[in-house]
Order: C-alpha cells, then sequence, then structure tokens
C-alpha cells in the first residue's frame, strides 16, 4: 500500500513538535532518556536483566524490589521498531521515592519479530509480574508511552488476562496511557507499516485495542480498573481522537477514565518530564497508584 502523505504527516509525532526544530525531536528524545535511564540504572537500587521467559528479548530491569509500594510496569515506544529497555529507565526515581518498586520491560522489535509476537511477549512479562506482585501482595500498574501504550492495552485484550482467576486478574489495578495509539488501520498508508512488522488490513484491526472484540475481552470480566489516558498538547490531532475515543469507548463499558490533555507538552517531553518528581504528570500518576482514584 502506498504511503498517503497526509497520514504520514498526522502519525508522524515529531512532525507537531514546536520547542524545537521537528527534525531535532527524536536525537533529543534519544539523548535525553539515555542520558537518565543509564544514571538510573547505575544508581538506583534494582536487578537489572531479570529474565521473565525464555526467548533472548525476555527481560526486564526491576528497581526497588523491597519497595513498601505497589509494582508500576513501564513499557517504552518507538513505533515497535525503535528504542529498547535499556534505553526505557527514566520515569523510574519518582517511583521509587514514594515507595514503589517499578519495572522496565524490555521487548523486541522488528524486523526481529512481529507485532503480534511483541504482543505475545508482553504478555509473558506481564503473567511473570502479575505472580510476582500477588506473592508479595501488590497491585501492578501498568504504563506505555506510545506503541507500548498499545502494548499495554493489548495485554488487557489477550486470552491470558481473559483466562486469568479472579484472584489473579485483580492484581492489575489500572492502566496508564501515555500518548498512545489505539486504532492500527491507518498505519497501513504510513512508512511504520514496514514489511517484518506483519501488519495487514487483517491483523491492524485484530491487533487495535479500540476494536470491539478487544474491547470485550477488557471489560467482559467484569475486573475494575482505572485508566488513564495522556496525551500532549502538541501531540497530534489524530492522536488526540484516538485517545478521546478509546476513552469514551472505556467509560462506556463502566472503567474509571481519567482522560487528560497536559498543556504545552509533546509526544517526547511528556514522558521525558516523568524523571522530574514534581512534573504534574508524575504527581497523577503516583495518586492513581496511590489509590486516590477509584
Amino acid at each position: 500500500m502506498e504511503i498517503d502523505p497526509e497520514m504520514e504527516r498526522l502519525y508522524m509525532p515529531s512532525r507537531w513538535v514546536v520547542r524545537v526544530p521537528p527534525e531535532d525531536s527524536v536525537p533529543l528524545h534519544v539523548r535525553v532518556t539515555m542520558a537518565e535511564s543509564e544514571r538510573v540504572r547505575r544508581e538506583e537500587q534494582g536487578s537489572l536483566g531479570v529474565r521473565y521467559g525464555r526467548q533472548e528479548g525476555d527481560w526486564l530491569d526491576m528497581f526497588n524490589e523491597q519497595g513498601e509500594g505497589q509494582v508500576v510496569t513501564y513499557i517504552s515506544g518507538g513505533y515497535w521498531k525503535d528504542l529498547s529497555g535499556e534505553l526505557s529507565a527514566y520515569p523510574v526515581s519518582p517511583l521509587v521515592r514514594a515507595g514503589h518498586s517499578v519495572a522496565v520491560v524490555n521487548y523486541t522489535r522488528t524486523p526481529a519479530q512481529a507485532l503480534q509476537d511483541m504482543q505475545d511477549q508482553v504478555v509473558r512479562a506481564s503473567a511473570w509480574l502479575v505472580s510476582w506482585a500477588q506473592e508479595r501482595g501488590k497491585k501492578v500498574y501498568l504504563m506505555g508511552h506510545s506503541a507500548g501504550s498499545h502494548l499495554a492495552a493489548m495485554i488487557l485484550s489477550s486470552t491470558w488476562y481473559d483466562g486469568l482467576p479472579r484472584a489473579k486478574r485483580q492484581v492489575i489495578g489500572g492502566v496508564i496511557h501515555l500518548s498512545g495509539v489505539f486504532h492500527l488501520p491507518p498505519l497501513l498508508r504510513t512508512s511504520v507499516a514496514v514489511p517484518g512488522l506483519g501488519l495487514d488490513s487483517s491483523t491492524a484491526q485484530g491487533c487495535s485495542p479500540a476494536h470491539v472484540d478487544n474491547l470485550t475481552m477488557i471489560t467482559r470480566s467484569g475486573q475494575h480498573l482505572v485508566v488513564m489516558v495522556v496525551t500532549g498538547e502538541h501531540d497530534s490531532p489524530t492522536f488526540q481522537q484516538q485517545g478521546d475515543q478509546y476513552s469514551a469507548a472505556l467509560a462506556a463499558a463502566g472503567l474509571t477514565v481519567l482522560r487528560t490533555v497536559e498543556k504545552a507538552e509533546d509526544h517526547f517531553s511528556l514522558v521525558e518530564k516523568l524523571a522530574d518528581g514534581n512534573y504534574r504528570l508524575t504527581q497523577d500518576i503516583l495518586r492513581l497508584v496511590d489509590g486516590v482514584y477509584k
């Protein structure tokens, strides 16, 4: 399928950044998040490279394992092809200072595997983390950025989640979506749909969190979840629209949904600032994990 220039513009977050020239936004994001992630991995107490499955890329970094709070699981983005778990520890420190454990999940990007395999991989991570948390009497909160937000949503639309015993399902307390993408068919008309991703008209529908079948998988269990859906003011109109539509669908199904737009933030600054404990979004996330929102 040919690239549609308008779809390409709408689904390329860098095109909407205003604080720096658009072409500088991704390199800047990598520099900022890499530097903070390296500091966290060097200075924060934790276990690096913990195995959650048998495949080569099945590992996570766990920080503050002895914390008395909950478990926040972070899944980074990169349109399923860029970044890695090693570069994604930047939200850790404020959560650790608040007493929570933080798991930064690595998953193998394309072209090494297709999108459906990535979904299976983060489900394996979630299964390991739910068992780990349940043994310690903790809740798990899933947090994802961009493509990582998509993967966090698909965890709850998986047959694994659907088949969990009630006691294990209740371990997952909520989901934090940061500039997520929830409807994938338009990506078929962009450069995101590289061959290795395995995205065609069928998989684009089946891998869309907003698809009715996937929404049903989340909601039919009767499990009460708190879902935060956040975009930046300078995210593109289509990211805003997808956030609005996904939020409305979840709210209509009876979930508690917190839909916010962070003023002056773009797709990248929205999460770069999570290293700051005084950042308003960081504070909102801490309130959610602390159970303030029911």
